[in-house]
């Protein structure tokens, strides 16, 4: 078993939150970035984790107001927080702590079930993130299905570029590749997968292992948006130089 599959196994041990602690209504993430792709920008999710399986840990007295607060880029359509507990050290609560920001929350988790999206939404999120490499079809369907009924927007991602099978039916859906490979947590960016996700008329976005280097290496093309985490929170200077790229409309 890897660790996505034992975080996943380890779902139903979590406490759910059950009363809601949102502040503030949804805020489509979806919206953020097409607004911004219409100005001609490139949609930047900044991400925010503590820890990582895959071997990245952030300074030790960061703290999420400081971090985002820090972020001198006009160009964000939203960020993403890691709430998954044992590995990424993450809680409901740091969404909560976030609401205030007014920008809409990606809840970055390996959701499985309904009630991980109804704590998502209690906890104030706007946006959950569903895994195609590691859910059912027709699981993924009732989770995607749940979280609109809730007025939540979903990204769904994926890897393996069989996975991408199908996606083309979630139509308000933000679709995401993933360049790290998570059975192995090995940063395995593939062209087959590249090639699965332009072939799906979504929003798109690409995540995992992108910096100040590659960023500028034409990889982007073909993408609405970007996620990034361990660049921005190692100091690189991710956001301004996305912010003075243009944006192509492909979608």
């Amino acid at each position: 078993m890897n660790v996505v599959e034992e975080i996943y196994r380890r779902n139903n041990m979590r406490d759910p939150v059950k009363e809601n602690r949102r502040n503030r209504p949804v805020l489509s993430m979806r919206e953020s970035i097409r607004k911004l792709n219409s100005m001609k920008m490139i949609g930047l999710v900044a991400e925010f984790k503590r820890s990582s399986p895959s071997g990245f840990t952030a300074p030790p007295d960061l703290s999420l107001e400081k971090y985002f607060s820090g972020i001198p880029a006009g160009n964000i359509g939203g960020i993403s927080i890691l709430t998954e507990p044992d590995y990424f050290l993450g809680s409901y609560g740091d969404i909560e702590a976030c609401q205030d920001l007014n920008l809409p929350i990606l809840v970055k988790d390996f959701i499985s079930t309904t009630e991980m999206i109804d704590s998502s939404f209690n906890s104030g999120g706007d946006c959950v993130l569903l895994i195609s490499d590691f859910l059912d079809h027709k699981i993924l369907s009732a989770l995607y299905d749940h979280a609109l009924s809730l007025g939540m927007d979903v990204l769904v991602e994926f890897h393996d570029a069989p996975s991408a099978a199908g996606l083309d039916s979630f139509e308000k859906a933000i679709i995401g590749y993933n360049r790290r490979n998570l059975r192995n947590l090995k940063m395995e960016p593939d062209p087959e997968g590249i090639g699965a996700i332009m072939k799906i008329n979504n929003m798109r976005i690409l995540e995992s292992g992108l910096n100040r280097t590659n960023i500028s290496s034409g990889i982007l093309k073909g993408f609405n948006g970007v996620l990034v985490g361990s660049s921005i929170l190692s100091g690189e200077d991710v956001p301004q130089r996305l912010e003075n790229m243009e944006f192509e409309e492909y979608v």
